[in-house]
């Protein structure tokens, strides 16, 4: 977990070093991938995202990460097609929840919090998880403007973007779920 704790280097050698042990384990090369496109590393990337794309070829019941390197890599509609053939065949809350996360670092908001939603609904429960997610940042932050906008109003929007600013830096799962 040396990537949820900002130390991208050792994170990449952990990567490795899990690929070394296991090299058909696909989310390492993801992982190692999402760490070299964070220190800018862009080609590093594209070849560990390749290898995902390459290697990540059954759909299991849980596991898959195929969708997040075509995301990666720049093609969109073959990762919402991946995940959507993974739904057809699993649809469980887990993955949903992989619906959620891809859709979220997409940029698709308002369709991840609905896959989110069902996960929710069919039992999701590692909210911890959820925490040590960076991709949730945004989604708080669509979900906080839509509400104070909402309850603003078209006159306050100004007022309104200050809140939502100073709400974004104490921000929680907590705060959605009990507004």
């Amino acid at each position: 977990y040396k990537d949820n704790t900002q130390d991208i280097d050792g994170a990449i050698k952990d990567y490795t070093y899990c690929i070394t042990l296991e090299p058909r384990y696909t989310y390492a090369y993801l992982g190692r991938g999402d760490m070299y496109m964070a220190k800018g590393n862009v080609d590093a990337a594209k070849k560990d995202y390749q290898t995902v794309v390459a290697q990540d070829t059954l759909i299991l019941e849980q596991g898959n990460c195929r969708q997040y390197a075509y995301q990666m890599l720049g093609q969109k509609d073959s990762a919402e097609a991946y995940m959507q053939r993974i739904l057809d065949k699993y649809p469980t809350e887990g993955n949903y929840y992989d619906a959620a996360c891809l859709m979220s670092r997409m940029g698709e908001l308002q369709r991840s919090i609905e896959y989110l939603k069902v996960s929710f609904e069919k039992g999701y429960h590692e909210i911890n998880h959820l925490d040590m997610e960076h991709i949730w940042y945004s989604v708080i932050l669509y979900l906080k403007c839509s509400y104070l906008l909402r309850k603003a109003g078209d006159d306050n929007v100004v007022s309104c973007l200050f809140a939502i600013i100073k709400l974004s830096f104490s921000s929680n799962l907590i705060w959605i779920c009990t507004n």
